[in-house]
């Protein structure tokens, strides 16, 4: 069975409360709007949205076992300078960031299994392979109340 991520020809906003997609399986709808629904979401611009995982259970799982990602979407890990990726069905690109929440470094197109970190870093945005660059520029040009502002402290 093959899960793919399809937007709705009429895509609420991203402001709406409802995520921009479906899967093509009614199980796989569900998990994917139960898993990133009800985080707290940040815009940093250019119409992409980002999902912080701030409680224990939110960061343990993760997108390990989600058969997509809305395509500009991504995930934040706060205070976070490693991440593995098992579980994972599809390619993420990995963006580090400092303690201000500019870019540190982007890891393209991880795959599943892989284990990767950034000392310099002190949070770690998940998103699709291919739209790293995407956020890093949204996150450069945004204000720093708007972007992905880093709570301090801790390694994660």
């Amino acid at each position: 069975m093959r899960f793919v991520a399809k937007r709705h020809v009429d895509s609420p906003s991203p402001s709406s409360g409802e995520l921009p997609y479906a899967c093509t399986t009614r199980w796989g709808a569900v998990r994917v709007i139960a898993r990133l629904g009800d985080l707290e979401r940040r815009d940093p611009g250019g119409g992409l949205t980002i999902h912080v995982a701030a409680t224990r259970r939110a960061r343990g799982r993760g997108l390990a076992g989600l058969p997509a990602l809305a395509p500009g979407h991504a995930l934040l890990l706060e205070r976070c300078r490693s991440v593995h990726t098992a579980g994972m069905r599809f390619a993420l690109d990995l963006l580090w960031l400092d303690a201000a929440g500019a870019p540190v470094r982007l890891d393209r197109a991880v795959v599943a299994r892989r284990l990767r970190g950034c000392r310099s870093a002190r949070a770690v945005l998940e998103c699709n392979a291919g739209e790293g660059e995407l956020f890093a520029q949204a996150l450069r040009a945004a204000p720093a109340h708007q972007g992905a502002r880093v709570v301090p402290g801790g390694h994660g």
